[in-house]
């Protein structure tokens, strides 16, 4: 799917409120059900890729390079079908998952990475900033990451805290490094953890009130949709094309609304300063004319909302009627109510109000 067919099948959601956080969404969502890209015939299977991943592995434990964890449970259910050449399998069978080399700030460098959950941006997952060992001098236990390694934040993970590390470091056992996923392309298994689905399944999957995060065996057990080799690249590439339109969309929506607030406060200072119901009135049609551009949003009209309210106190909304006049009993419990001689205000109020 190209960005033109994307934009034509899916361009008006943008336009709801949150919409383009749903566009970011629907774009992973279709990435991992493998609906982004097309089959190519002489692809590598998923089937082959995980025979040789467990090959690998197997290997690795022999040779005490990965420590040998509990086998997730076979896949019986799955939540859709997928295309051919695909595989469901689980996370922990085809990845490293919970196994992670433990560090003291006596085993690393003044020039060692050292990664908080607090330098990763919510949402984006965008590395805020990159603190070294020598600025960040830490007492407790870290874990220990390669470079290409995919880190994902396992507390609070619907912030969705999720990067490749550039290079090696520690972390926070708060973050959960997958340095093992043979046959998988690294961005695909981070756009894999970013998925709806994946956050979805992990919130649900935690424990604890206060500080709510996924266990080791949860994170094992997630059901994992394994592309074909190349395919893999081809839903990389379409994603970070994708993810690029919503950032010009979101870019462009933030223009238009700048515009939009800029216009509707000049309206509203011109309905605001009416001193007399002709003004007032001249000024009301100029914003009726253009009230679906000016208001877009549920608290856009908080302004609108406080400005009627003055008019109303100042006696611009309705005028008397013929033969009315205050009722001099009223004046008279209103003044009993009030401290002081008098009321104050900065408007001119009607002759027939008091």
């Amino acid at each position: 799917m190209d960005a033109q067919r994307f934009i034509a099948e899916f361009g008006h959601i943008a336009n709801a409120p949150g919409g383009v956080a749903r566009l970011r969404e629907l774009v992973l969502q279709l990435a991992i059900s493998g609906r982004l890209s097309e089959r190519e015939i002489n692809d590598v299977p998923a089937s082959l890729l995980i025979r040789e991943n467990l090959e690998v592995q197997l290997d690795l434990i022999r040779c005490k390079k990965l420590k040998r964890q509990h086998a997730p449970r076979p896949v019986a259910q799955t939540p859709w079908f997928l295309p051919e050449g695909w595989v469901w399998t689980r996370l922990g069978l085809v990845t490293n998952y919970g196994d992670s080399l433990k560090v003291e700030f006596s085993d690393v460098t003044e020039d060692t990475w050292v990664l908080e959950l607090e330098d990763i941006e919510k949402g984006t997952s965008r590395l805020l900033t990159k603190v070294l060992a020598r600025e960040r001098r830490f007492k407790s236990m870290k874990n220990g990451f390669p470079a290409g390694a995919v880190l994902y934040g396992k507390l609070r993970p619907y912030l969705d805290k999720v990067i490749l590390a550039d290079e090696a470091g520690v972390c926070t056992t708060e973050i959960n490094p997958i340095s093992f996923f043979k046959g998988i392309n690294a961005r695909y298994l981070r756009w894999y953890l970013k998925s709806p689905y994946f956050i979805a399944y992990a919130s649900g999957s935690t424990y604890g009130m206060n500080l709510p995060r996924m266990s080791t065996d949860s994170a094992r057990e997630a059901l994992f949709p394994f592309p074909p080799q190349n395919e893999q690249s081809r839903i990389v590439a379409k994603v970070d094309e994708l993810m690029a339109l919503c950032d010009k969309l979101e870019a462009q929506q933030k223009s238009r609304r700048q515009l939009q607030t800029a216009l509707r406060e000049s309206t509203l200072q011109a309905v605001a300063a009416a001193t007399s119901p002709d003004e007032l009135r001249a000024a009301w049609m100029r914003l009726s004319e253009n009230f679906p551009c000016l208001f877009a949003a549920p608290n856009d009209l908080d302004d609108l909302e406080q400005n009627i309210k003055k008019l109303a106190l100042m006696g611009l909304i309705t005028s008397a009627a013929p033969g009315e006049a205050v009722s001099e009993d009223l004046v008279s419990r209103v003044e009993s109510t009030m401290p002081g001689d008098s009321l104050a205000v900065n408007w001119k109020i009607p002759d027939h109000w008091l």
